[in-house]
Formats: structure tokens, sequence, C-alpha cells
């Protein structure tokens, strides 16, 4: 779900619901796929909100906005420099820390997004910045939170995050680390990252997510995978690309020069 839609979704609800009384806490019959940050422009105080576990906000929503969370800002040894705006990093090329999970079935598939836009991607995301501890996102708990958002099991499933973590966990596996320096998704940019990648083994109790993302997803084998890739016919995101790389099935695209 992109930024812009989440961000019209969270304020319509919130506009229904709330008064107008400013500063006080208030619950919103909304779950939120992921943490966000409603800054008040007027004070500059940030508070977090994250969901369904904390469902609350500021009554006076025309007084303050949902941003994204910040960045892992790190250095050139991934050691951690602290928060950067997304923007900012990927405007400068600062490096910064994300994470990509790969979804395989017992039949050795892949699940596979593809985008409105026609993109074709894997699960992956930024480990964010946690500004209310000034530390940043464990990266198991990023790859989580990327799953909770993205086959959006927040409504899908019927739980919250904590529930949905102790589902996947003992599925979930570290794969490999890399270096991301591809091309980003949607962006003239070019991505600097250093990747955790994660491997969750899809459990068939769960249901068959094909039948319930919004987005069009597909169980592919790699060699169809690798058929997309090289028909050129579908734009690739840089995680979809980096697995392709990782299985010795293609270059990856759009390299730094």
């Amino acid at each position: 779900m992109t930024t812009f839609r989440l961000l019209c979704e969270c304020r319509s609800r919130v506009r229904s619901v709330l008064g107008s009384v400013f500063g006080e806490r208030a619950h919103v019959d909304q779950f939120l796929p992921r943490p966000f940050v409603f800054l008040n422009v007027q004070t500059g105080e940030r508070r977090t909100v994250i969901a369904p576990d904390q469902t609350w906000a500021w009554r006076d929503v025309e007084a303050g906005r949902f941003v994204d969370p910040p960045l892992v800002r790190v250095s050139n040894t991934n050691e951690v420099l602290g928060p950067v705006d997304r923007e900012e990093a990927h405007s400068n090329g600062f490096i910064h820390r994300a994470v990509h999970i790969e979804i395989v079935n017992r039949e050795e598939e892949f699940l596979i997004l593809r985008r409105d836009d026609g993109r074709s991607e894997e699960v992956s995301g930024h480990v964010d910045y946690l500004e209310p501890e000034q530390e940043p996102e464990d990266n198991q708990h990023a790859a989580i939170r990327e799953l909770y958002e993205e086959l959006e099991l927040y409504r899908n499933w019927g739980v919250d995050i904590n529930e949905a973590s102790n589902r996947l966990l003992p599925h979930l596996v570290h794969h490999a680390s890399a270096v991301n320096q591809l091309l980003g998704g949607n962006t003239l940019h070019y991505n600097n990252e250093f990747v955790e990648v994660f491997r969750l083994t899809w459990d068939g109790e769960w249901g068959d997510p094909t039948n319930y993302v919004s987005n069009a997803a597909q169980w592919l084998p790699l060699e169809k995978i690798v058929q997309l890739a090289a028909g050129g016919s579908t734009f690739m995101n840089s995680a979809l690309q980096l697995f392709l790389h990782r299985n010795s099935a293609m270059a990856p695209r759009c390299p730094r020069t």
C-alpha cells in the first residue's frame, strides 16, 4: 500500500470518528499496517502510531500529517549513524538498511506481487529508525512488518502484528546478506542499501495469498521468473533482480557505475 493511499484512508477514517478537541487520544476503528509518525506541524511534536496495538490519533488532523518513519543511515561498514529522511537518503545516496523477503511454498514456487503499474516485485522494505527508542528497528522485526503490510495480514488474517509474528517467525529464516545499488523501482534514484535477506516458507494452513492480496500475486517457479526477466515485458524491483542474481539466473540490471 502506498503512503499516499494509506494517508487518504487514515485521514478519512480519522475525520469520521474524531471530534475537534486538540491533544486528546481517541481509538480509531482501523488497522494501520505499519508504524507511522504523527507530526503536529504547529508544535513540532512527533508521536509514533503503531496499530493495531495502539490505534489512536490526535483529534486535530488538520494541524498535522502522517509521515513515514526515518530510515537507518549507516556508514560504509554498516555502523549506525542515526536517522535520515527517506527522500533525503535516496536523493543524496546515503547508505541505509533494508530487508528483502523470499516467500516460497512447498512446491518451490516463489510468491511474486504485480503492482498496478505493471511492476513485478518481491516483498521488501526499509528498516526504520525507531524514534521513541532512538535506535534502529531489528532486521527480523522489519521483515515481519513488511510481510504484515504487503500481504495485508491485518485484514486478511484479522490479527495484530504480534499474533502475525507468532505465526510467521517459526517459518522465517535469515537467508543472505547483500549490498543493493540498483535503480529504485519507481524513481530515478539508485538504492544504496545494506540488505538482509529472509526466506519465509509458506504454511498451507494460512490459505493462499494469491486469493486475498490486493495486488495481483502469483506463485511462480524460478524458471518462469527468469523467463519474465528475459522477455523484458515487466520491470522488476531491485529485490527481485537481486533474487535472480543470487540464484545465478541473471546479472542485476542498472548497476552503479
